[in-house]
């Protein structure tokens, strides 16, 4: 997923351009730039950085313009805990913020009891995928971002990436033999890495300057479909990606543009795919080539199959507190929702991500508790 930048335009509306140009970028989601306010009378700008398991607070002089003043962003504090919410005093001396340490950990949907229940106790999953045997589930843990593989009962575990690498969203090859993923190391773009079963060095499938990711199998394994995003000043085309694995020849998938986290159907019929502004879900049917609205919300997240390509599901993260559960017919495009946060019995609950589901097409969600606590920084500043 994109690293978050902040961005500046005129108060009619013209002249967008990023406002940190000489920024290193982080290198994918939740890394980035965010939560920016300005102080009293408008003289400084602050906002939160965020890099791997740290985040620091900068600020930045409103005048950047005037000769022979380095008026580039400084940085006013640090910490290990994630901050968010940057509130400043009506005098301009304070800031006001909540921090806390977060902590994950990973629900699996029990049908029968209608609730999200503990699933791999221990691992602070957050991305989760399983081999189409069953057998092995691969996953990402937070906040270390790295990339695991264990028996579906968590049993066996094995690290297959370092801290080095923030990895997301695993995939498995149809074959078992080896996991797809998005990554990036601190300062680099996200791309797309595989490496095998067994482990080994992760082998990149893309190269910079694009910013790419969100890579799923085709149930033959011999392509798979991904996500590229241009940085700010690099040309190119937008939208998903089709890469035949063995020649590693890519083509760009038409009409896909605006379009990201592509998921191929079991059985090879369909890509349903979200838009990168989490309104719609799309769907394209490969033997025609037509693409068609399938849902549509607010924060729409990853498109799942179920195992008998008869039905997406998917989460409306931003649809309110309950932040539900939905899965769509193909057929008959009827959506009825299975489940929410109401149904996550432990307390604590800060929020939570369906990111796959098991083998029986039980939603598995990672769950976001934090122990925060509301801060006060005082300024000093010229």
């Amino acid at each position: 997923m994109r690293p978050l930048t902040m961005w500046e335009v005129t108060a009619e509306g013209s002249g967008l351009h990023p406002l940190l140009r000489k920024w290193k970028p982080g290198a994918a989601y939740p890394d980035g730039e965010s939560g920016g306010t300005w102080l009293a009378a408008g003289r400084f700008y602050l906002f939160r950085s965020r890099r791997g398991q740290g985040a620091s607070i900068w600020a930045m002089a409103e005048d950047r313009s005037f000769p022979g003043i380095d008026n580039s962003p400084n940085q006013i504090y640090s910490t290990s805990q994630d901050l968010i919410g940057l509130a400043p005093a009506p005098d301009g001396r304070r800031v006001f913020f909540a921090a806390g340490q977060e902590r994950r950990e990973l629900v699996r949907y029990d049908g029968r009891r209608r609730q999200f229940l503990p699933y791999l106790p221990g691992a602070a999953g957050r991305w989760v995928n399983f081999s189409r045997d069953a057998q092995w589930v691969a996953y990402t843990t937070a906040p270390q971002e790295t990339l695991w593989r264990s028996r579906a009962d968590g049993s066996e575990p094995v690290q297959l990436t370092s801290t080095s690498l923030h990895a997301f969203q695993p995939s498995w090859s149809p074959d078992g033999a080896r996991i797809a993923f998005s990554g990036g190391s601190d300062g680099q773009t996200s791309r797309v890495y595989v490496i095998p079963f067994a482990g080994g060095v992760p082998e990149p499938l893309t190269v910079p300057p694009f910013i790419e990711g969100d890579a799923s199998w085709s149930p033959d394994g011999n392509s798979l479909v991904f996500a590229r995003i241009l940085p700010a000043g690099v040309a190119g085309q937008a939208g998903l990606y089709v890469m035949e694995w063995k020649t590693r020849k890519i083509k760009f998938l038409p009409g896909s543009d605006g379009l990201a986290r592509a998921a191929w159907s079991p059985d090879s019929r369909y890509l349903a795919a979200t838009g990168r502004d989490g309104f719609k879900i799309q769907l394209l049917d490969l033997q025609t080539g037509q693409w068609s609205l399938l849902a549509s919300g607010t924060g729409l997240g990853v498109p799942l199959w179920s195992r008998d390509s008869q039905y997406v599901l998917f989460q409306e993260v931003l649809g309110g507190p309950e932040q539900p559960v939905y899965r769509v017919s193909i057929r008959s495009r009827k959506i009825e929702k299975m489940a929410g946060a109401s149904q996550i019995p432990q307390s604590n609950v800060t929020g939570y991500v369906v990111t796959g589901l098991a083998p029986d097409d039980a939603p598995v969600a990672t769950v976001l508790r934090s122990n925060s606590d509301i801060y006060a920084l005082d300024l000093d500043l010229p």
